[in-house]
């Protein structure tokens, strides 16, 4: 085989957007900031635009559950924030070169998502992956494990790749197409509800359970909160906001044990808890929901 780096590229596109939104909050110009930016970030933003394959998109890696390798939607959305966040910090710290070289990789990888992930009638989401041949370093076609719709991949759409409504990886209809996608079909209608990871997710999948059609996986407690910040960012009015109420009230009231612990995932009939429990990913999103539902409800209050 082509020896390959087992890596997970949004892992470090992860770390310069925590380090650029720090920085953003908390402004600082000091030797450790500085040292941190200019011998860290630096560096590890110059890999991201250098790691791409010939079409502009990035090189395959992990995806987020672990479980596949390719060029992955989240990895994009992820990867494009970062990138975002490194311009900014390039401007700060006056390297405009940088800055320049940023900018337009972040371009150039959005020209390329946009080309090869695309919405069709068939399928109205963007595909959560694409494969590489890498022997010729070329996409392969598109295979229907490919185009499965992946609430991981929708939510960081908005997560990280819309730093502003003009400025984003994909155009708002498709990421509003995705992530509606994702309150149809990755809803657990037939059981107690919540949002699945994706179509038929095999992991700590049931015997005694028929999925398919209104199951299409166990309801994950982060999956279904992403659903909630979906409608926190998109939503214009209080009205609007109170949509993401019913979602984080099913997490609090369906999904917590009476001590207040967060399992991974639920079982879909039955409710009960699953998988890591206490998850510090479920708690930390958690938090992370209410923080944005209480600062957007401020920001509209304040707009009135």
């Amino acid at each position: 085989g082509i020896p390959r780096l087992p890596i997970q590229q949004d892992e470090t596109a992860s770390f310069i957007i925590a380090v650029g939104r720090h920085h953003q909050r908390y402004p600082a110009f000091g030797q450790e900031r500085t040292g941190l930016v200019v011998d860290t970030v630096f560096p590890a933003a110059d890999w991201i635009c250098d790691w791409r394959l010939p079409c502009g998109l990035p090189r395959p890696s992990v995806d987020l559950w672990e479980e596949r390798d390719g060029i992955h939607l989240q990895t994009l959305a992820v990867v494009f924030g970062a990138l975002v966040e490194a311009k900014a910090l390039a401007m700060a710290f006056s390297d405009s070169e940088r800055a320049a070289r940023y900018d337009q990789v972040t371009k150039e990888i959005s020209e390329a998502a946009r080309r090869e992930f695309q919405i069709t009638e068939a399928r109205p989401w963007l595909p959560r992956m694409r494969r590489v041949d890498y022997q010729t370093e070329k996409l392969l076609p598109l295979a229907p494990e490919d185009e499965v719709l992946d609430a991981g991949g929708a939510s960081s759409l908005f997560l990280f790749a819309c730093p502003t409504k003009e400025q984003c990886l994909f155009t708002m209809k498709d990421v509003a197409a995705t992530m509606e996608a994702v309150r149809k079909e990755l809803w657990v209608r037939g059981g107690v509800g919540g949002v699945a990871r994706y179509q038929l997710d095999p992991y700590c999948a049931l015997d005694d359970v028929q999925y398919g059609d209104g199951i299409p996986g166990n309801p994950w407690i982060i999956c279904t909160l992403w659903l909630a910040e979906w409608d926190i960012f998109r939503a214009k009015t209080e009205s609007e906001l109170s949509l993401a109420l019913p979602v984080i009230g099913w997490v609090a009231k369906r999904a917590a044990l009476n001590s207040g612990i967060l399992a991974e995932q639920l079982h879909p009939v039955t409710g009960a808890p699953m998988g890591v429990s206490p998850l510090g990913w479920s708690h930390s999103t958690f938090l992370s929901t209410i923080q944005k539902y209480q600062q957007k409800k401020r920001l509209l209050k304040q707009s009135i």
